[in-house]
């Protein structure tokens, strides 16, 4: 189809027309910036940590580099330890002096209560305190604690022992025979320098068992005496058995002795 030359131009012209007007609008919509705000986000602060100190485990000390004259930062040293078995004996003694102190042979037949360990004693014997030590293996920090306090126990025993004697009364009965026996079944009696012996009761007391049967009889033998190879100035009460095992048949078997206590008390 043959499309005339005046309708060629004037399409082309328009055509022109339309471009140019074209532009324009094309840079206008090219400048229009469309700008889209981000909400700001709060920031984090990051803070570097630090452990809290231990409270109960001390910081190591620094180790020394080796370098003459350094000297490491000062640690505090721990506190004396507690010894618990040292405050016991240190009360022990000081109770035992306090009853020593107080004694009155009127009113109280014991001079000082016994406890174990004995620590009367190892008060006034200096031999039979380096024994105990040994015995009982005290180091050195508490021997050295222990002496001053049994020595002023043994200073109040010299003020009341020569006050606390055996009553006169355990040495009522007399057998030459029965006393001798009881000198001969102590340890050290050849050492021994004898004041006075004797048996407390008169007749035999007799020791049954739960059905009812005799087990044996037997006597409370008394020795009052001075040990002459001891360290200390003072006497010995020896308590004494004397005694016979049932033989069954309403007979009993040989008198023999045996050592039943030692205590220390004041001399004639």
């Amino acid at each position: 189809m043959n499309i005339p030359e005046t309708t060629k131009r004037l399409g082309s012209r328009a055509a022109f027309i339309l471009a140019i007007l074209l532009v324009p609008a094309y840079q206008a919509t090219a400048q229009i910036r469309i700008t889209v705000k981000i909400p700001e986000l709060p920031k984090v602060v990051r803070t570097e940590k630090t452990a809290a100190p231990a409270a109960t485990t001390p910081e190591r000390p620094p180790v020394n580099s080796g370098e003459p004259g350094k000297v490491p930062s000062a640690v505090s040293s721990p506190g004396p330890q507690s010894d618990p078995r040292l405050e016991i004996l240190l009360e022990e003694i000081e109770k035992k002096k306090k009853e020593v102190e107080t004694f009155d042979p009127a009113e109280r037949s014991e001079l000082v209560t016994r406890t174990t360990p004995e620590l009367f004693i190892p008060a006034i014997s200096l031999r039979e305190r380096a024994a105990y030590f040994k015995r009982d293996r005290l180091n050195e920090r508490q021997q050295a604690a222990l002496n001053p306090a049994l020595d002023s126990l043994a200073a109040a025993a010299a003020k009341k022992l020569p006050l606390y004697k055996p009553n006169p009364t355990l040495f009522a009965f007399h057998h030459p025979g029965t006393e001798l026996m009881m000198k001969r079944s102590l340890e050290n009696s050849a050492t021994l320098k004898v004041f006075r012996s004797g048996v407390k009761e008169g007749v035999w007391l007799i020791e049954k068992n739960e059905f009812g049967l005799p087990v044996d009889r037997y006597k409370h033998g008394f020795i009052w005496a001075r040990d002459n190879n001891d360290d200390h100035p003072y006497c010995h009460l020896y308590t004494i058995f004397v005694q016979q095992n049932y033989a069954g048949g309403g007979a009993y078997g040989e008198v023999f002795a045996h050592r039943s206590d030692n205590e220390i008390v004041g001399c004639p």
